[in-house]
């Protein structure tokens, strides 16, 4: 349906009979006094003209925009200035009904503002629904009580030129004549650093002095595209219900491909300009195939903002540099319907940032797929460099209804860090995190299973109560999804934690690949418990692969897959070592493994460690210190007092400084060693009180060497007598000193 037209208001259609008369006696004067929109010579003889749609009524809002150049199903026309006057309407005629595009060039150098409406003339008249094109390289300005009154789709750019095909091009800042453009438009072209910007302020229902609008809205199953510079929604509303809506900033030169459903296509490596919505912005395509699509440099929602779809099938995707959202912003993907629901891609190449809640307290920041009343749940993919989710803001994959819960996943090559919780107006623990869940919060019965979470990152960081869960809120046999995550290191802290637990069905899995280090710290847990409720179900099974499982006993960190009627999972550990926690048959105040039934079968706990074993806990380390002077050699003089050792080099000769030179031939030796006669002297004494013993031969030095038969080298305690081939190898002569 289109929205509701200013030409259903009776007093107009009353005098609509007689406005060919009229304008037989005005003969259709060009009065732009009102709308401020101003017709530039740049078409010659098929140049646009601004009548009043009422002449003899010069207070009535209405002003008829005529003529331009005709080329095929393509209308042009050109404006040195086009603004439209609040409380206003300013429209388009169409005089053909084969029309199917009207594109309205702006040349003058100013910005434009439409402060009331904006439309073609209604399709009951022409039957014809005709897609309008406002192109101002200038940049463009909606206000608050702007709103659309078209047939078909709109697009507002501050490109400068719109390319048709192999055609020609339709130029705002090299205006002329446009040569044959029969084609549909098939680029916008920005020739220009730093286009105008888009902004639009429109306002949803409820405005201050009590009248409403309908923002900025196109016909159902159409598009609504805003193409800038920077994009800036200042509050308000887009919406296309079932239709298309696209945002998009460039920030240098280059071509945005446009395709016949008037779908944006951005070549890789052009320069993009910001988008952002603040003040509580809403952008929505509601509606069965409803699409929306943000690209931008630096995303931005703060303020309660929100992008939204409802509707079967309904995907969004964001792409760009950073994606930020604070302050309870949203975007998020939903179904009432059968079938799948709508998917939600966000890719930004350095980080994704989600903070906070609303300044009421109402909602809390996030990305989220729901199925409420029917369908599945769409799939919820995010791909950058850095996610980070704090205090209170949340992704998630669920379904509150019969169809499955969506999966969630998450590639972030730096990491991942997962931090705090909130508490919402109504008293709710939001803590922050990656979930996806299976609830029945409307007591609909017989929901569906929740979806698996997969992460592939470089760090995971979790912690201060924030978690990564896939679980099951409902008292029925269903399953939680799984969870997987692949990293190059994990670390939980201060009650962070990673779960797959269900009130009463089957505990989902948990599989974590850990390169480096798995840490729980403070509380943290890793848990596919089931029977939360103390209901039957079993509990899920924990495979850990990690080099290193650090904890302290004392934490009460525990890694468990419990159940309470039901069998306990199985934990399967393998690392290369594991500190500060060890295998239990229950939980206790300490660090624990466990997987354990309260009232069931306990499950089986497998930890594979090449060095230690895990049942005797950490390796207890002595607590008296060593008397380290105690471990020191002691020597004594030839006097009896002790010395310190001494390593003395002196005189010529000797050794050579480098290992492969040979000896030098006038190596003196020198005897540097202390008197040692009373130390002799005494040491005779005491072997002769200890008894009689054979006396060792003395060692005697080497004095030389040989080789023998086998080529090895063998040392001597004389100088051989064969002259050495190397004059220099001859031993030096040297005497040893004779022992009392």
């Amino acid at each position: 349906m289109r929205p509701k037209s200013w030409f259903c208001q009776g007093w107009q259609l009353a005098l609509a009979g007689s406005l060919a008369l009229v304008e037989a006696f005005t003969g259709g004067v060009n009065n732009s006094t009102f709308a401020q929109i101003i017709p530039d010579r740049t078409l010659g003889d098929e140049r646009s003209i601004v009548k009043p749609y009422l002449p003899n009524f010069p207070d009535a809002p209405l002003d008829k925009i005529e003529g331009g150049a005709i080329r095929g199903a393509n209308l042009f026309h050109s404006f040195e200035q086009f603004n439209v006057s609040e409380g206003r309407t300013a429209f388009f005629d169409i005089p053909r009904a084969e029309i199917q595009n009207i594109l309205a060039r702006v040349t003058g150098g100013k910005p434009s503002e439409i402060l009331g409406t904006l439309g073609t003339s209604s399709d009951f008249i022409s039957n014809s629904h005709p897609n309008l094109f406002l192109i101002n390289p200038n940049g463009i300005i909606f206000g608050q009580k702007a709103s659309l009154d078209v047939g078909g789709s709109f697009v507002a750019t501050t490109a400068n030129a719109i390319q048709f095909g192999n055609q020609g091009f339709f130029s705002a800042s090299a205006p002329d004549v446009p040569p044959v453009l029969t084609v549909n438009p098939s680029a916008l072209l920005f020739n220009q650093i730093g286009a105008g910007s888009i902004i639009n302020q429109s306002v949803a229902p409820n405005l201050n002095d009590g009248s409403t609008v309908d923002g900025l809205r196109v016909p159902d199953g159409n598009s609504l595209l805003l193409v800038g510079g920077n994009v800036e929604l200042q509050g308000g509303l887009l919406r296309a219900q079932g239709g298309r809506v696209e945002l998009a900033g460039l920030a240098g030169t280059g071509k945005v491909e446009l395709d016949n459903n008037l779908h944006l296509s951005f070549p890789d490596g052009v320069a993009l300009a910001d988008v952002s919505l603040n003040n509580a912005a809403k952008v929505t395509a509601t509606g069965t195939g409803g699409q929306i699509t943000v690209q931008g440099r630096h995303i931005t929602l703060t303020e309660g903002s929100q992008i939204f779809v409802n509707g079967a099938g309904g995907d969004i995707e964001v792409q760009g540099r950073r994606v930020t959202l604070t302050e309870g912003s949203q975007i998020f993907a939903n179904t009432t319907e059968p079938g799948r629901g709508g998917m939600l891609v966000v890719t930004a190449s350095d980080s994704v940032e989600l903070s906070g809640i609303s300044g009421d307290g109402k909602f809390f920041s996030g990305l989220f797929t729901q199925a409420l009343d029917a369908g599945d749940a769409g799939d919820l993919t995010i791909k950058t460099g850095k996610l980070i989710v704090q205090d209170g803001a949340q992704v998630s994959a669920d379904t509150f209804s019969q169809g499955r819960g969506g999966k969630l996943s998450v590639n972030a090559s730096d990491s991942i860090q997962l931090s705090g919780k909130s508490t919402l107006a109504n008293g709710t623990p939001v803590p922050s995190g990656l979930f996806t869940q299976a609830s029945d919060p409307y007591k609909t019965g017989n929901i569906g299973d929740a979806g698996d979470l997969r992460i592939q990152t470089g760090r995971l960081i979790v912690r201060n109560g924030a978690g990564v869960a896939v679980s099951r809120e409902v008292l029925d046999s269903g399953k939680a999804g799984n969870l997987e995550i692949a990293a190059q290191s994990i670390q939980l802290d201060n009650s962070g934690f990673l779960t797959a637990t269900t009130q009463s069905g089957k505990g989902g899995d948990i599989t974590l690949q850990v390169q480096d280090l798995l840490i729980l710290r403070h509380g943290s847990q890793i848990s596919t418990t089931a029977g939360t409720r103390n209901q039957g179900g079993d509990g899920g099974n924990i495979n850990i692969n990690s080099q290193f499982i650090v904890a302290l006993p004392s934490e009460d960190s525990d890694i468990s897959a419990d159940a309470y009627t039901g069998k306990g999972g199985n934990v399967e550990i393998m690392a290369q070592d594991i500190f500060g926690t060890q295998s239990r048959r229950k939980n206790t105040p300490q660090s624990d493994i466990t997987a354990s039934s309260e009232l069931g079968i306990d499950g089986v706990v497998r930890i594979n460690t090449p060095d230690i074993d895990p049942s005797r806990g950490l390796v207890a380390l002595p607590t008296e210190l060593v008397d380290a002077s105690r471990l020191i050699a002691q020597n004594c003089s030839s006097d009896g007092s002790q010395v310190a050792s001494t390593f003395t080099v002196t005189g010529r000769g000797g050794l050579p400084d480098n290992p492969s030179e040979t000896l030098s031939s006038n190596a003196v030796w020198t005897d540097l060693r202390p008197n040692l006669n009373l130390a002799a002297t005494s040491s005779s004494a005491a072997i002769a009180a200890r008894g009689s013993h054979p006396t060792a031969a003395p060692l005697v030095e080497a004095q030389g060497w040989v080789i023998n038969n086998k080529g090895e080298i063998v040392l001597t305690a004389s100088a051989p007598t064969v002259t050495p081939h190397n004059p220099a190898l001859t031993p030096a002569q040297c005497h040893v000193p004779k022992t009392s």
